[in-house]
């Protein structure tokens, strides 16, 4: 996998011009037809970022318009698909394209936030140890509440969803070093002026040794980051690498070991990053499972194709193309930028089909596509989900968030 994910921006009025915002907007004679037995519906939802009426294209397998259409006020569109097509999604911050939808997918694009502030009434129990109180939840890392093992008092959490996980960290005096700490999973949060009572009243438990150990390390490779995270049902709780990564030197030792939260009923989700020098082909392996005191990871098993030489843009194909090596595992899907003569940035993501192909849609966007003929690729990575579950969708790509059956989410593309 090539390092680094990166996201092009584009400014507000170089999108209208190069889009027609606002106008423009056809239906397909066909769109939305109801034999569920060739189509399904496909799902787009916009979070956290411009989402009120951005353009969503659907198109058939072979690009013919399904739908074009823009998201409503909750940043959600939808239209019936068959398997195969193509979703692209247009804001005023870039465009994005997802290949081989299959019916009942839920394509979702960025972070994910609640609808309004929330709030409740937190009293935690006193820590002889601790000189502050720390409280944090997907909606709110690192929140301090210091005061409230004294007495009940309301605390805001930012946008939460109506309910949400909370970790509760004590810490001594430095702040560096973790006192105690204890969770309450799935609790129900309101509003100010109608926040519910949270009371922490379970034992606080001691700092935890996570032990994070690596096998069959590829003799390419001399040192991995590595971080950890906790992740309740609503998300990230905490995330290990706000302190710094460690480092395994495999020269040294295979294992290094984190001070973790583990908490029963939480995912502990580990990050394996390969440190080497070039910016090609590195290994980017994420591993996720309940939480426990030892993660051991066999990277050798696990180790894609290199990818060769430089990835382009096929104007004929209307596809992606790379050169891949030999690996212990076939990719499934590809992610990739590709950077257009004017500066977009068209981020996209698909299954991988023949080795080094991704196809892609011919674009309803005329413009567009008289800029893809220069078009510079300036990130490709191949991906597998070693999980089982169908289609290449699993978890999120970077492990943080679970999603069931073919749902999509992807946080951090």
């Amino acid at each position: 996998m090539t390092a680094g994910l990166t996201a092009g921006l584009l400014g507000a009025c170089a999108a209208c011009a190069l889009f027609g915002c606002g106008d423009g907007i056809h239906v397909a004679a066909d769109a939305g037809g109801d034999d569920a037995t060739l189509t399904s519906l496909v799902r787009v939802r916009i979070q956290g970022m411009s989402s009120f009426e951005a353009r969503v294209l659907f198109q058939n397998p072979d690009s013919t318009l399904v739908l074009s259409t823009r998201t409503l006020g909750d940043g959600t569109a939808n239209a019936y698909m068959p398997r195969g097509g193509f979703v692209t999604v247009i804001t005023i911050d870039g465009m994005w394209t997802y290949a081989g939808v299959e019916p009942g997918d839920e394509l979702v694009l960025g972070e994910r936030f609640g609808s309004q502030e929330s709030a409740i009434q937190l009293q935690v129990p006193p820590d002889p140890d601790a000189a502050s109180y720390w409280i944090h939840s997907p909606c709110a890392s690192f929140l301090e509440v210091t005061g409230t093992q004294i007495k009940p008092r309301d605390v805001t959490l930012g946008e939460c969803d109506a309910r949400t996980d909370l970790l509760l960290i004590t810490r001594k005096v430095g702040f560096s070093v973790v006192a105690h700490y204890q969770a309450k999973l799935d609790v129900e949060v309101g509003t100010e002026g109608a926040a519910p009572l949270v009371q922490f009243d379970g034992p606080y438990l001691p700092p935890a040794t996570s032990t994070v150990r690596v096998t069959d390390v590829p003799d390419s490779i001399g040192f991995l980051y590595t971080h950890q995270e906790i992740v309740g049902s609503h998300g990230l709780l905490y995330d290990s690498s706000t302190f710094g990564q460690n480092v395994i030197d495999t020269g040294a030792g295979m294992a290094t070991t984190l001070t973790m939260p583990l908490t029963q009923g939480t995912r502990l989700v580990t990050y394996l990053d390969d440190a080497g020098s070039s910016g090609n082909n590195l290994s980017h392996v994420v591993t996720w499972a309940p939480s426990a005191a030892e993660t051991s990871v066999g990277l050798g098993a696990l180790q894609l194709p290199p990818i060769f030489d430089d990835a382009f843009y096929g104007v004929v194909t209307h596809s992606l193309i790379w050169r891949e090596g030999v690996g212990a595992l076939v990719p499934e899907a590809v992610i990739a930028d590709l950077r257009l003569q004017n500066g977009l940035t068209w981020h996209v993501l698909g299954p991988r089909g023949a080795a080094g192909v991704l196809t892609l849609p011919v674009l309803p966007l005329p413009d567009v596509n008289a800029l893809l003929a220069d078009a510079v690729v300036t990130m490709l990575a191949t991906i597998r989900s070693t999980t089982g579950m169908p289609h290449f969708a699993a978890p999120s790509w970077d492990g943080s968030h679970a999603a069931a059956g073919r749902s999509r989410v992807s946080r951090a593309w």
